[in-house]
């Protein structure tokens, strides 16, 4: 009898514990009529609270298609996550920053332009979809900002939110409370930060200026402003929203510097988020601002150098580690990438040279303006120890060709190089964070890197110019 009852309470805790480990995935399958044979449907899971930054906080499941359908599987934390759901070949039907949780086996139908979703726990997915079309349709009426329609756009866009809350709090029964908790915190942020961002978008307008016009206008909206949506109570879970985080660092933007004319300055700013936060917030919030406000000026350097020594979890000193691969002085990247001809060129063939590269894609419009201006650079080094060297992150080596024939990106005359069809998954563009196009880099004769001081589309390349010859005359 008595082991008869240790078995019985054995086998109890072994089902419960196998019930545990199968809670412990999130299962997202899908058909889509407009998916064929080989087609790629690419997933991103991240672990956590910042997104589209260093791989270290995703990880990526890739699976080709076949009968038209997908199927995924992954192991799950013990808070909710963000997906980013891709198709290769048809990025319109891409779902992007959806919010999953462990036990859920959603199942995605596409057919006739229209997206069904049905499965374990897909009330939360189906509800997201809709505040996203809501969501969607009220930002598409507010493109512009001046003085006089700031205030009643932001009264419309506390309006929208409001409405979709309500909404969310209407669903909340068939949610569970983590994630009605998260979703509801999620959404009530992305719309303050969405405001705070469109101030200082509208704002750099007026950079130039000696007065700004929208800042009596937000003012005036801020006294006025009546939300009556009861504001998300902080809980275990929000260290892992994106937009609590990037309200936090938004909100400072505008309130902090743009409202008393002070101007931005990275490592200023990372130390009031240093004396002001602690904990994993801080370093959520510490590695969100230097990962995603990468200037590689002086100030950004210190604020690495001391991100570095202060910062405890192992993902996000990885994270900060990584930008300073590219901090001025860093040891330049030995790159193995393909010419026009399908030759292998590596970095350290042009040792004891300067060398110049310069990151494009075809169809940036960056890049086009950029071109005139380089090459005439390029003319003004000829014959010097300079090497110019193009990285292009097309996909398509075809349509890569028809550029550099073209010139309208690069110069003919020049060393192309092209990243095999990795495009930003190749080791060049992860090592020096290169997030923005075109960047272009300076490396020493002595293998070191040197980040441009200005955009040479803003000064005609005149300090562009001057730091090439400032490695030549070392």
């Amino acid at each position: 009898m008595k082991y008869t009852l240790l078995i019985t309470v054995f086998l109890s805790l072994t089902l419960s514990s196998v019930g545990i480990c199968q809670k412990k995935f999130i299962k997202i399958n899908g058909t889509a009529d407009f998916l064929k044979d080989r087609d790629t449907v690419e997933l991103h899971v991240f672990d956590y609270g910042i997104m589209n930054i260093a791989s270290s906080f995703h990880e990526d499941y890739i699976f080709n298609v076949k009968d038209k359908s997908f199927n995924f599987k992954f192991r799950a934390e013990n808070h909710p996550q963000y997906i980013n759901l891709g198709f290769k070949n048809h990025r319109g039907r891409d779902l992007i920053c959806y919010v999953v949780e462990a036990g859920q086996a959603i199942q995605l139908t596409y057919q006739n332009e229209k997206l069904t979703i049905s499965g374990k726990g897909s009330n939360a997915f189906r509800l997201q979809y809709l505040l996203r079309y809501m969501h969607d349709h009220m930002v598409r009426d507010h493109s512009n900002l001046s003085e006089s329609t700031l205030p009643k756009t932001f009264h419309q866009l506390d309006s929208g939110s409001e409405s979709r809350l309500k909404l969310l709090e209407s669903k909340r029964k068939n949610l569970s409370k983590s994630m009605f908790d998260f979703l509801y915190m999620d959404n009530y942020y992305a719309d303050q930060e969405s405001k705070y961002q469109a101030m200082r978008w509208f704002s750099s307008i007026y950079l130039d200026s000696a007065y700004n016009p929208l800042l009596n206008a937000y003012l005036k909206y801020k006294k006025s402003a009546v939300f009556s949506i009861t504001k998300p109570v902080e809980s275990r879970n929000t260290i892992y929203s994106n937009f609590y985080v990037e309200y936090i660092i938004e909100k400072y933007k505008v309130d902090s510097c743009l409202v008393i004319n002070k101007g931005f300055n990275i490592y200023n700013t990372y130390k009031f988020f240093v004396q002001h936060f602690s904990g994993q917030l801080r370093e959520e919030i510490v590695t969100s601002l230097l990962c995603n406000n990468f200037d590689y000026s002086d100030s950004f350097s210190k604020a690495i150098s001391e991100a570095l020594v202060l910062l405890k979890t192992p993902v996000y000193r990885e994270a900060i580690f990584s930008l300073n691969r590219r901090g001025n002085g860093a040891i330049a990247y030995d790159f193995i990438l393909s010419d026009v001809n399908g030759n292998l060129r590596k970095f350290h063939e042009f040792k004891d040279r300067t060398v110049v590269l310069d990151f494009w894609f075809t169809g940036c419009g960056g890049c086009r303006q950029l071109a005139p201006i380089m090459r005439r650079i390029e003319t003004q080094f000829n014959n010097k120890p300079v090497s110019f060297i193009s990285i292009s992150i097309d996909n398509d080596k075809k349509q890569w060709l028809e550029s550099i024939q073209s010139g309208l990106y690069a110069s003919k005359e020049i060393l192309n190089l092209y990243t095999r069809g990795e495009g930003v998954k190749d080791p060049i563009i992860n090592t020096y964070n290169i997030k923005e196009y075109p960047t272009v880099l300076i490396i020493n004769p002595e293998g070191k890197i040197i980040n441009i001081d200005k955009d040479p589309l803003l000064d005609n390349g005149v300090q562009f110019i001057q730091q090439i010859n400032n490695c030549l005359n070392k």
